[in-house]
C-alpha cells in the first residue's frame, strides 16, 4: 500500500512539473501593465536600509527595478529605537484542590 501512495505522489509531483513548465502561447509575452498608478512599497523589521544584509540588498534592488521601470520611490524610515515590548500578565493555573462533597 505504502509503493502506491509513493507511485501516486511521484506522479502528481512530475504531472505538476509539466503543468507549471507550460508554455505561453502568446506572441507577446508577458501582458503590458500600466504603471501609472503602481507604486511600490518595502517593509523592514527595525533593521535600518543599511544593513549590509537583507534590508539592504531587498531596498536596492527596489530601488533599481523602480529607476528602470520610471517608478517614484518615497522612502520611509522605522523609529531609531523600538517600542518597548509589552509585558502581559501570566495566568497561573490554581493550585488549591478542589474538594466534591
Amino acid at each position: 500500500m505504502k509503493k502506491i501512495i509513493a507511485l501516486l505522489l511521484v506522479f502528481v509531483m512530475v504531472a505538476a512539473l509539466f503543468v507549471g513548465c507550460k508554455k505561453d502561447d502568446k506572441k507577446n509575452g508577458a501582458p503590458k501593465i500600466d504603471k501609472s498608478n503602481m507604486s511600490v512599497a518595502m517593509i523592514t523589521d527595525y533593521g535600518d536600509i543599511t544593513d549590509e544584509s537583507f534590508n539592504q540588498a531587498t531596498y536596492e534592488g527596489a530601488k533599481e527595478w523602480c529607476e528602470a521601470n520610471k517608478i517614484d520611490t518615497p522612502t520611509s524610515s522605522p523609529p531609531a529605537t523600538p517600542p518597548k515590548p509589552v509585558s502581559l500578565p501570566l495566568r497561573r493555573p490554581s493550585t488549591k484542590a478542589t474538594t466534591s462533597s
